[in-house]
């Protein structure tokens, strides 16, 4: 069994590996997951977004590269970054699971309102998903979402908000009916 990724995979590694040459002398040192990207983090970020090296699959009208997935170009940008120790790009929950959310649930408003700022690190999110008695079992959520004048009207509380002392924004699930399944994303 032939186990090697083929001219097209060995093209685009030398393609990282030239990008990385070319361009790590911009890569920001390493940041703690607890803290707002720096100026220099963003500019960092755009620069992977704008060559397909992170966001690679979100579409570019929402500020991603727009590729077509691939796994194994996935694969290579991951060990060919890591081989450089150089950071892959932000990583936060934003991008990490308010970004799939809304291109899988939000109004086109929504996704161009928001996941470009959030890929780019310009606006951080933190979650809120845990509650006093509830922890993280989302199924015994009891805060409360309503409809008033048009806009939600949260009712109740939230605890182990990650992130949420550097966070603009936050991403809460909510209970919109008393009934067991109905759980909402709204975003404050």
């Amino acid at each position: 069994m032939d186990l090697d990724y083929g001219p097209q995979y060995d093209a685009f590694r030398a393609e990282i590996r030239a990008f990385i040459n070319a361009h790590r002398h911009l890569a920001p040192p390493s940041a703690t997951r607890f803290s707002r990207p720096s100026a220099e983090a963003i500019r960092w970020q755009k620069l992977l977004i704008e060559h397909g090296y992170t966001a690679r699959t979100i579409p570019a009208e929402y500020g991603g590269y727009g590729a077509a997935p691939d796994i194994l170009k996935s694969r290579i940008i991951a060990e060919e970054f890591s081989r450089a120790r150089l950071p892959s790009g932000l990583a936060n929950q934003g991008i990490s699971m308010l970004v799939p959310t809304l291109l899988e649930l939000g109004t086109d408003e929504q996704k161009r309102r928001w996941i470009a700022a959030t890929l780019t690190g310009e606006v951080v999110w933190c979650q809120g998903y845990s509650e006093p008695g509830a922890g993280s079992d989302l199924a015994n959520l009891k805060t409360s979402a309503r409809i008033e004048n048009g806009e939600f009207v949260i009712n109740g509380q939230k605890i182990w908000t990650s992130t949420a002392k550097q966070a603009d924004m936050i991403f809460c699930l909510v209970r919109t009916d008393s009934r067991p399944r109905s759980i909402a994303v709204s975003l404050i």
